[in-house]
């Protein structure tokens, strides 16, 4: 992997982090949810991939605002946090070994 599509991905989840979803009076809701400046950017990059997940396996994306014809948001997102998750893979030969060959 390249260090600039890394620096990319990392730069993108910082700039146009995924949305939260809420519940704001018995509805969902995707609120706009800023990386905490005060944390490390390690931290806070971690944390927009964790949000990536979350939104994946377990948000509502039916009421996303990015569910209309244009899923680019959405792909950039979920390509972006692959590319950190690899990133930080790749740092430990032996985690590396194991993500590669499914060795838990």
């Amino acid at each position: 992997m390249k260090d600039e599509q890394f620096e990319q991905s990392v730069d993108y989840l910082l700039r146009h982090p995924p949305r939260k979803q809420v519940l704001r009076e018995g509805r969902i809701h995707w609120q706009e949810s800023v990386p905490d400046g005060n944390l490390k950017k390690a931290q806070q990059v971690l944390l927009m991939v964790r949000r990536v997940r979350n939104n994946l396996f377990h948000g509502a994306k039916v009421w996303s605002p990015e569910r209309g014809g244009d899923r680019d948001r959405d792909v950039l997102l979920v390509t972006s946090a692959l590319t950190v998750i690899k990133g930080c893979v790749a740092l430990r030969e032996e985690v590396d070994y194991a993500f590669r060959f499914g060795i838990f």
